[in-house]
Parts: structure tokens; sequence; C-alpha cells
């Protein structure tokens, strides 16, 4: 189990799944970027990670409490500076499990952390905090007084696709400038929302009531409600009707 540095541009911009829901918090983090380095351009030095000081170590497991093999395991600071966040976020620390579902993330910076793992075919938890709830993603804290923190971190169940292509329903032209708006049913605050192209494949949490709503300037809404089993796949296509005068969609 080898401790290792991954280059990322924000917080929230991790490999694979993730990769799917990370515009709507992208820009805003590289705008912080950009500040923050000009505002403290030593923020690399003083926010990067020190050697011989904090570790984490813990077992990755699924929804059985199976130990999930070969999974990659991220920690990220949520308190502090903002130059201190933004230079951490530049070199987020990493680790991947073994055969046995173990992982160790070595020479962390005391303080707080975010505990999250991602494997292919699994939901993605990292991006997803409002449908999972942190529990999720647990916390953990490394100091002088306690310098080796352990935690069990959960992911899945496996992840369902749901693909779509979105199209006018009155002339069948795609529409290539639609969001979508995704969100757990019963729970409001539970949502994630991204501008899609035409076609998109979202990988979603399996086995909760969802709820999608695809909108575009000119057009009514459309929805879809139902909830997938895990390795499912669903392909929609979604036409959407073009927006009557006064009706309040531009």
């Amino acid at each position: 189990m080898t401790t290792r540095t991954k280059t990322v541009p924000s917080l929230h911009t991790l490999p694979r799944a993730v990769r799917k829901f990370r515009w709507a918090v992208r820009l805003p983090l590289c705008a912080a970027l950009v500040y923050g380095l000009l505002a403290c351009p030593d923020a690399l030095l003083t926010a990067a990670p020190a050697a011989d000081s904090g570790t984490i170590t813990g077992t990755v497991v699924n929804e059985l409490s199976h130990p999930v093999r070969y999974a990659m395991v991220y920690a990220f600071t949520t308190g502090g500076s903002a130059a201190t966040a933004i230079a951490t976020a530049m070199a987020l620390p990493w680790a991947e499990t073994d055969a046995k579902g173990r992982f160790a993330i070595r020479r962390l910076r005391w303080g707080t952390y975010t505990v999250g793992a991602e494997k292919p075919g699994y939901a993605p938890v990292i991006g997803f905090e409002n449908f999972y709830g942190r529990s999720q993603m647990p916390e953990v804290t490394v100091s002088p007084q306690t310098p080796t923190a352990s935690v069990v971190v959960r992911i899945g169940p496996k992840a369902a696709l749901l693909s779509g292509k979105i199209v006018s329903a009155q002339t069948g032209e795609p529409i290539t400038h639609a969001g979508i708006d995704l969100r757990r049913e019963g729970r409001p605050g539970a949502w994630v929302g991204e501008s899609v192209p035409v076609q998109f494949t979202l990988a979603v949490p399996s086995e909760m009531a969802l709820s999608l709503t695809v909108r575009a300037p000119g057009f009514e809404p459309w929805s879809w409600t139902g909830k997938m089993t895990p390795g499912e796949r669903k392909a929609l296509t979604i036409r959407l009707r073009p927006s009557a005068p006064g009706s309040g969609n531009p």
C-alpha cells in the first residue's frame, strides 16, 4: 500500500465517475485558485504535505461490508484558510486499496480530513454527498497527540447508468443547451445539477427513488421519475416541447 500525490485542478475534480458532476463547482474553484495564488504565491509551499506527520489507515467496504480491492481513496481538507485548501487541492493525497481492501495515506499535515473512495462500476460518493449524507464520507483528525487515525469508508451499491438524448419534440433536431436536475425523491436538498450535451450518460445511485428534470431555454421542462437496480442501464429519448407564448420559459 503506497501513498501517492495526484495533481487535480480542483477539490472535486476527480477521475472517472465523479467527473460527470464536476462542472457545477469547477468554475468557482478555479476562480478561487487564481485569486488565492495571486494573493499568496507561497501557498503551495506552506500547504504541501509534511513528511513524518499524519497517517490515515482503514478499509474500503461495499454495501454488504465486503472489502473492496483496488479502490482509489482520497483525503482532502474541509477547513482552514482558503490558501491552504487551494494548495492542498493541487496535490491531493490518495492511495489504492490492496487485495483485502486496506489502505494507508501517509505524510499528511495535522488537521481534519474527509475521506472518500471510488471504483469504476460503483456509484460515486465524492460529489454525491447530498445523496448519501456525510456518513458515506467520514471525517478523521490527525494531530501530534493522535498521529494515526483509522476509518472505514463505504461505497456502493454498484451504480446504474442513465443515458439520454435530448431533441426537440417539434422538429427532432438536437438541443445542445439543456441542463439537468437530478434529485432524490422526498429529499429536496439531495440533488445535483449540470449542463449536458445532446447525448449524456450518468452514473447514478441505484436503489433510490430519483427524479430527473431537463430544461432548456425556449422549451417546457421534461421530467422522469424512477428507481434503478445496481448495474441497470436505461436509455431515454428526451423530447422537449417548445414553450407556449407567455409561459415564462423564454
